[in-house]
């Protein structure tokens, strides 16, 4: 998947979004030197009729060349003290997630914000305003004064300083993946490690249960352990990996969405060593097996996507790819 309907309809000519990148830096540094503002030279503005809609479309990593991998989702970054403030367009503004949750304390760079960000957001909705008479032709004139409005009724995202108030972590099953979605993993799997060599095969655990990137993550880290933790702990009875993977009928590989695990010839503790090693199995045949689970662990992602905006979807991804030379 190629292709991408829409084109740059170059409404803005580029000495003015620069002279708007200037007056924007002056403002926010008026406000407060630790503010600084990183302007995105590849953002293209689609129109106020496009542009909200293509925003919302995450990028689907599991279509080679989907359209949204390399599109540009803010034209702003505004920082504060270094750290991710706001992205912002003329359409819309997100605030860093640390700041839509509690934290921090009196004294925390939260309450200076708390006093400055009515001023910051009066700032970012004026250029959203100003932007729209680009785009003053498709609009009557009462049409475009409603257009107007709309920034500034979006209110504040952030809050302030607070205690966190822990809560115990729920293991009752999302059901978030439709069965469909892990027949396809599943499918995957079998295909491509079949491809590969034929004496691969996959065995799922149907009791394992993904409970989405935040507690499958902690649960990766800090799985039961019957020497530290209570014998009620409910994680005692959690399956840490979702599939075995088997050379003829050897474990080669254990995975989940989350982390991964090796099959061992012997005890681990006492001189095991890994089965690939025990089996003499090539590095590239070794390599490849690795490509095929990171491949799926990504490709998980995608049903849990709306835990990031697609921003973040789009970055979280990128970074994974980054990591793990997949392609």
């Amino acid at each position: 998947m190629t292709f991408f309907p829409f084109d740059d309809p170059n409404r803005r000519p580029q000495a003015e979004i620069k002279k708007m990148t200037e007056e924007l830096t002056q403002k926010f540094q008026a406000i407060d030197p630790d503010l600084t503002l990183i302007h995105n030279d590849n953002f293209i503005d689609y129109g106020p009729e496009v542009f909200p809609k293509l925003s919302k479309i995450y990028w689907d990593p599991r279509v080679p060349d989907h359209p949204m991998e390399h599109f540009v989702y803010s034209e702003y970054l505004l920082r504060y003290g270094g750290y991710p403030l706001y992205w912002f367009t003329p359409y819309d503004e997100k605030i860093y997630e640390y700041y839509r949750s509690p934290g921090g304390n009196a004294g925390s760079r939260r309450k200076t914000l708390k006093m400055i960000e009515q001023t910051i957001l009066r700032i970012i909705h004026d250029y959203q305003v100003h932007n729209l008479l680009y785009w003053k032709d498709i609009f009557t004139e009462k049409q475009l004064e409603q257009e107007k409005l709309k920034p500034y009724k979006r209110v504040s995202q952030s809050i302030g300083p607070g205690e966190i108030i822990s809560s115990p972590i729920s293991f009752t099953d999302p059901k978030h993946r439709p069965l469909a979605a892990v027949g396809k993993n599943t499918e995957f799997l079998e295909t491509q490690l079949d491809q590969l060599d034929s004496r691969l095969t996959v065995i799922r655990d149907d009791s394992y249960i993904d409970f989405g990137p935040d507690i499958g993550h902690f649960l990766a880290e800090c799985p039961y352990d019957p020497e530290e933790d209570e014998p009620d702990d409910p994680r005692r009875d959690l399956s840490r990996y979702e599939y075995d993977i088997y050379f003829n009928k050897t474990l080669l590989f254990s995975l989940s969405p989350y982390c991964s695990g090796t099959g061992f010839h012997g005890d681990y503790f006492n001189g095991g060593i890994p089965n690939v090693t025990y089996l003499g199995l090539s590095k590239k045949l070794v390599d490849a097996i690795n490509v095929i689970m990171r491949k799926y662990m990504l490709y998980n992602k995608y049903y849990w996507r709306e835990t990031y905006t697609p921003e973040q979807f789009q970055s979280k991804i990128r970074e994974d790819k980054e990591w793990w030379t997949l392609f």
